[in-house]
């Protein structure tokens, strides 16, 4: 925190310049600054404050969750400081912040969602915050640094079954299983399999009903399909 002294000058009792101290930096904590005032031939004169410095700085950064995988375009929240102005953000792939992809000093709240798109990659995020009580716009210190790592979803294929909602699928038998649901104008009861998500081949038809919205669990080393709903 600085704090303006410019009130607080030091005159030499003898011939010379007074020393003036504009700026003077406290760390965190309670203060005390005396000053003194001399004349010829007279007591001197004290004057005295006491003070207490409050660090600005954020000591909790809720979101993304430290060491946390997400999927999706992120959102960044933090603790609210009290008192505050503007908040400042940075995002980086590197952990001395050295040309982040992200800073922004213009934030008003306690959130921040990216104006970019993030590729995947692990990424290290701080922020600090500017207080009324901070003049010649400063800062205060850089919260702690915390990461997570972002995976984007990456296109492979056209699957050869019909897109559809309320299906279910399992993996069973080394295989992933993909068993009805419901197509955009009807309902389905077809069995698909696939060992690697990208090949799929038509197992056939079910001897169950179409539907959606159904259960499906393995239970004694075989498939079951429970339940459901079908509007004609």
């Amino acid at each position: 925190m600085f704090i303006d002294e410019k009130y607080f000058k030091t005159y030499i009792p003898f011939p010379g310049d007074s020393i003036v101290k504009e700026n003077i930096e406290f760390s965190a904590g309670k203060h005390k600054l005396t000053a003194y005032e001399f004349y010829a031939g007279a007591d001197s004169i004290q004057c005295s404050i006491e003070f207490f410095v409050k660090d600005y700085v954020i000591n909790e950064l809720l979101s993304p969750i430290s060491g946390e995988t997400i999927m999706t375009k992120p959102k960044f929240l933090w603790a609210r400081i009290e008192d505050y102005e503007k908040y400042w953000i940075e995002v980086d792939t590197s952990l001395n912040f050295e040309n982040p992809i992200i800073s922004d000093s213009n934030i008003n709240k306690t959130e921040y969602e990216p104006k970019i798109s993030l590729e995947t990659n692990r990424y290290f995020w701080r922020v600090r915050v500017r207080s009324y009580f901070y003049p010649y716009n400063s800062w205060g210190k850089w919260s702690y640094t915390d990461s997570f790592y972002l995976k984007r979803w990456e296109y492979i294929c056209e699957a050869g079954w019909s897109k559809r909602m309320g299906g279910a699928c399992l993996i069973f038998d080394g295989r992933l299983f993909l068993l009805g649901g419901k197509s955009y104008n009807s309902y389905n009861n077809d069995v698909w399999y696939s060992y690697n998500g990208i090949n799929w081949i038509k197992s056939g038809d079910a001897q169950w009903s179409v539907r959606s919205l159904f259960s499906s669990v393995i239970f004694n080393d075989k498939l079951w399909v429970i339940g459901g709903k079908y509007l004609s």
